[in-house]
Formats: C-alpha cells, sequence, structure tokens
C-alpha cells in the first residue's frame, strides 16, 4: 500500500492530528506487511536455490560433500557441501531414495563423507547413490561409508549377547518411541535392517544393511576396483580429510556397532 493509496483514504477525515495518527499507523502496517513478504520471498528463493543449484567444476578447488551431516558438524573450510533432506542443514536439499542425480559436475568432488546414511536408502536407491558418488569423484577421490556392521550384529546375535551397543540402542529406541517394554534381542537386530522413523510417523528409518563383502560387490558394479576398497577403523582413515570424525557427537562414533569402509576411484 503506498503512500497516495493511505492519503485518499484518511483525507475525509477532519480532525487533523487523528488524520494524522490514522496515516502513520496505516503507513506502519503497510512497512511491516511488505518486509514479511520480503523476508518469506528471499527465504523462499534460498530454498530453491538449494534443491535446484547445479554445482560446475570449481576452478580453485573440489568439493567436499557430507551426506546427512546432522546439525553439530562444523565445516572445516567452504569448499564442504552438507547435504541433507533438512533445509536448515542441507547446502543441497535432498532426499535421497527420490534422486536421480547429484547436482555436481563429473570429478568436480574430492571426497565423500557418508556416516550412517546408506541404510536408510531403499534397495532401489542405493545403487543409484554409490553410482552418482563414482561418477562425481574425480581420479583419486574417496568415498567414506559408515554404516551398521549387520555381521557383527548377526554373531552377537547368535551369541545371545544383548550387551551389544546396537542391541541397547534399537531396545532403548523400540521404549521410547513405540513404547515396547519387552523387546527381544532378534527385534533388536532386525531393527539393525528395518526399524520405524522418529521424524515421520510410519515412515521407515533403517531401510538396508551390508557386511562388509556386499557393499564392496555394490561399489564394484558401479566401477570402483575393488583394490581400492579397504575395510576401516574409527578415526583411521587413509585421508586427512576425515580429521573431524569423533570431535562431534554423531553416530560415527559408534564404532562398536559400525562398519567403516573407503572406496578410492
Amino acid at each position: 500500500m503506498n503512500k497516495k493509496v493511505i492519503d485518499d483514504i484518511v483525507w475525509y477525515i477532519p480532525f487533523k492530528k487523528l488524520r494524522n495518527a490514522l496515516r502513520e499507523y496505516l503507513l506502519n502496517i503497510s512497512n511491516n506487511i511488505e518486509s514479511i513478504l520480503y523476508n518469506n520471498i528471499t527465504l523462499q528463493n534460498a530454498n530453491d536455490k538449494k534443491h535446484h543449484t547445479y554445482y560446475k567444476l570449481n576452478k580453485n578447488y573440489y568439493y567436499k560433500l557430507n551426506f546427512g551431516p546432522g546439525p553439530n558438524f562444523i565445516k572445516p573450510d567452504p569448499s564442504w557441501i552438507n547435504i541433507d533432506m533438512d533445509n536448515n542443514i542441507g547446502d543441497v536439499v535432498m532426499n535421497f531414495n527420490e534422486i536421480q542425480e547429484l547436482p555436481f559436475e563429473d570429478g568436480s568432488v574430492e571426497c565423500i563423507y557418508a556416516s550412517h546414511v546408506f541404510e536408510h536408502m531403499s534397495i532401489y536407491a542405493a545403487p543409484k547413490v554409490f553410482k552418482e558418488c563414482y561418477r562425481v569423484l574425480k581420479d583419486g577421490g574417496v568415498l567414506r561409508i559408515i554404516i551398521p556392521d549387520i555381521k557383527k550384529a548377526i554373531k552377537k546375535y547368535l551369541e545371545n549377547d544383548y550387551s551389544h551397543e546396537a542391541f541397547i540402542d534399537n531396545k532403548y529406541i523400540a521404549k521410547s518411541l513405540l513404547g515396547i517394554e519387552d523387546y527381544t534381542i532378534f527385534e533388536a537386530l532386525k531393527a539393525e535392517l528395518i526399524s520405524p522413523s522418529s521424524q515421520n510417523l510410519y515412515g521407515i528409518a533403517h531401510q538396508n544393511g551390508w557386511d562388509f563383502e556386499a557393499l564392496v560387490m555394490e561399489l564394484k558394479r558401479v566401477g570402483f576396483n575393488p583394490n581400492q576398497i579397504v575395510e576401516s577403523v574409527f578415526q583411521k582413515s587413509q585421508y586427512n580429510f576425515f580429521n573431524f570424525e569423533g570431535k562431534y557427537e554423531s553416530t560415527a562414533n559408534k564404532y562398536k556397532r559400525s562398519l567403516y569402509v573407503e572406496a578410492t576411484k
């Protein structure tokens, strides 16, 4: 609402003080509305950019990607790009289960860090994401994957060892999320492969799983050389890119239940 429109509204009021007060009041309302609209449009444009930006090869540095970094991750340098479903976390906002492609040029990425993300991808989506990781990595680039160690969980199940970190965590989630008190050890094992989502009613959290050998086969199918795929351990990467591991609260720190793998292109 511009000043002329406001003047047209208040001109008939005979008392000058009242007319001026009403004019000032309407101007303030108008300015506030314009400010709200501007901020909403700016926010929407920023969110649209997160969904639609395509990253071409950078002349100054290769990109470094963090899949599902969570709220505690602090970027070591500006070359890091967060990819997450959450608008407040992701520089690129993406649901991996609906992926068509990663918005990065071929060979433009130096490293990818994916801590406890791939187990949340369906059996249909995960192979696409592996393939996209291979495409965007430069020669010599590395993908560091951290996932639940299914083989270890099965071994603990067969030993009837309820003290396994994964089983304790899954039992706690079942109690707090579903109200289940008598959670069996088999249910705790099953939750490593399929589990309810705490963020989405009737949604699924875990829906996939690998041991080291199965993961090597998946990565081999999309182009990785199996001789360049190694089993790693917590905080012991071959590369300095991931020195932040263990320095903030993250599921990656749960080394007793996790499998650490690095694949170099």
